[in-house]
């Protein structure tokens, strides 16, 4: 008969330390993920943060849709002049996108360093 454990508990994390760790670490990434004004803090902390980045290719997608649906093509009835400004906002969020592209992503995997490792 295969004994398989029961799943960890997030709500009893007292005595273990890696769930301390991995609660309090969820918590944040809460935090910097929240949808208030329109992802704000992600928004900065992307900006601040050295290369390279992977960014959260939702809010880019957003912002897209957001240039495209809400600014016209032509500035004029006769669709004559075209809207320049609007072709600017859209190379300008491609081009973020395209220099994340191009950096090398070195990923390797860090485990916590306030004592605890992986064979605790």
């Amino acid at each position: 008969m295969n004994h398989t454990p029961p799943p960890l508990s997030l709500t009893r994390t007292n005595s273990n330390p890696l769930l301390i760790f991995l609660k309090e670490r969820f918590g944040e990434l809460l935090g910097v993920t929240a949808t208030d004004n329109n992802f704000k803090i992600l928004r900065e902390r992307i900006a601040q943060s050295p290369p390279p980045k992977l960014p959260y290719l939702g809010t880019f997608l957003a912002d897209l849709t957001f240039i495209e649906e809400g600014n016209p093509d032509y500035l004029d009835d006769a669709k004559i002049i075209i809207n320049f400004a609007k072709r600017q906002l859209l190379s300008a969020r491609i081009s973020d996108v395209q220099i994340y592209q191009q950096q090398k992503y070195n990923l390797m995997v860090q485990w916590p360093s306030h004592g605890l490792n992986k064979s605790d």
